[in-house]
């Protein structure tokens, strides 16, 4: 007799568990949970849960394109 379950399985858990260590950097080097003031900072930190194993290569999402944050952009030589 097959049981039906509801709710996330085990893999999921497992993964948003790791997602959230690697977001706030303590799993890696950066920490996408720091500053949540806009609805862009929020989806940065979503996406860095969810695609965290991009993160972990170096990946580094930046929603609003603002590279204030410290992000690893060009050079400029103004």
């Amino acid at each position: 007799m097959d049981v039906f379950r509801l709710g996330p399985s085990l893999f999921f858990v497992i993964y948003l568990i790791v997602g959230i260590l690697v977001a706030a950097g303590v799993i890696g080097d950066d920490n996408y949970f720091r500053d949540l003031n806009t609805i862009k900072e929020l989806l940065d930190a979503a996406l860095a849960v969810l695609l965290w194993p991009l993160v972990l290569l170096g990946v580094g999402f930046n929603i609003g394109g603002d590279s204030s944050s410290g992000g690893s952009g060009g050079s400029s030589s103004k």
